[in-house]
């Protein structure tokens, strides 16, 4: 399959890992105790494409981490003319970004991995940092399967009731 015939299906998993993520990013919110004060998808960008990562691989297709941080230049992602941190993923020559609604744009974005609004740079989060980064995606990964993964009806991962929410917050 070459790049541009594979974009229906990048979407089609894109959405339905987007879908599971949601409840998982709204548990983060509580847990940092400001649930309502920002996009539900803000700062959630490395966790969700490292996740991402991972359900593109066990689909059988190359997918790598990118990211960067505008402190040693213009890196990450230009927004309104200013560049911000951020995290995407790169697959079969495309841009995945679950999370560039937090910059005004679409929930999902898919693009050319030569689109200007993008620059990779370096990650400069600390050691520990990384390591739950990695913990979090592993521990989604595993709820992910268990819930049936690519192979589960995507209203398995429609929006949760506060009852359902809860109880998912506490695992």
């Amino acid at each position: 399959m070459d790049d541009e015939s594979l974009e229906p299906k990048l979407r089609v998993i894109a959405r339905k890992v987007r879908l599971f993520l949601e409840p998982h990013w709204w548990c983060w919110r509580m847990y940092e105790g400001r649930p309502e004060d920002r996009r539900l998808s803000q700062a959630t960008c490395d966790r969700s494409s490292l996740f991402l990562v991972a359900v593109l691989t066990d689909q059988g297709l190359p997918a790598r981490l990118a990211m960067g941080t505008p402190v040693k230049g213009p890196y990450g992602y230009c927004a309104n003319g200013s560049w911000r941190g951020h995290a995407w993923v790169e697959s079969a020559g495309h841009i995945i970004d679950l999370t560039a609604d937090q910059f005004g744009g679409p929930e999902i974005r898919i693009c050319p991995v030569n689109d200007p609004r993008y620059a990779e740079g370096e990650d400069m989060a600390e050691a520990e940092v990384i390591l739950r980064r990695e913990e979090t995606a592993q521990r989604l990964l595993a709820r992910w399967r268990a819930a049936g993964g690519m192979a589960a009806p995507e209203t398995a991962f429609a929006p949760l009731t506060e009852e359902d929410l809860r109880r998912l917050c506490e695992d």
